[in-house]
């Protein structure tokens, strides 16, 4: 016979892991956790350049077919806001996560929308450290992946690259053009 009142019986196991080791493996497009330096730059990154190459198909396709009507600004404000809105709050979102990581409020995400503020703003999301190891808004993230760290290292390459590569050949054809209006007119003494 059973005894009701008897103590259960169950193996129970040590399920503790202390809060300092938990991690978690943050998301592209997830509104909530923590975001760390190195994958806030490559995300806004991505997004920064998915915008330019959206704007940029606008402009190479919607300019040249709305060039000579009456209704082409009020057709292109629309569409600037509707590729601009979206991009927005996407760059809101990793703000806030990138402030929760430094055991922030999201709320101070806003301050990106003031002028001079968001230049502060914007070196303190990429240098500021985060949390060691959990906060007020969750895990700290996994370690950065040898993925990561190669976009985090080759994009900012690449960015001077091309910049060096577009800004180069304008500059020398600018001096091209100066030297040959200077030697068209001569100066007076």
């Amino acid at each position: 016979m059973t005894n009701p009142y008897r103590s259960p019986v169950a193996t129970v196991q040590d399920v503790y892991v202390p809060v300092t080791d938990a991690t978690y493996e943050p998301r592209i497009f997830s509104t909530d956790g923590r975001l760390g330096r190195l994958r806030y730059f490559v995300y806004s990154f991505i997004v920064q350049f998915v915008m330019a190459f959206l704007v940029g198909i606008l402009a190479a396709v919607a300019i040249p077919l709305l060039a000579g009507r009456d209704g082409a600004s009020a057709l292109a404000l629309p569409l600037m806001v509707a590729i601009y809105v979206p991009i927005l709050i996407a760059m809101l979102v990793m703000a806030k996560r990138r402030l929760n990581d430094m055991n922030q409020s999201g709320w101070l995400s806003l301050l990106m929308l003031v002028p001079l503020v968001n230049l502060i703003m914007a070196l303190l999301l990429l240098f500021w450290p985060g949390s060691a190891g959990s906060n007020n808004y969750g895990p700290r993230p996994v370690k950065n992946s040898m993925t990561l760290i190669f976009f985090g290292v080759v994009l900012p390459l690449l960015l001077v690259g091309l910049l060096a590569a577009f800004a180069v050949p304008v500059y020398q054809e600018y001096v091209a053009r100066a030297q040959a209006a200077q030697v068209q007119f001569p100066q007076q003494p």
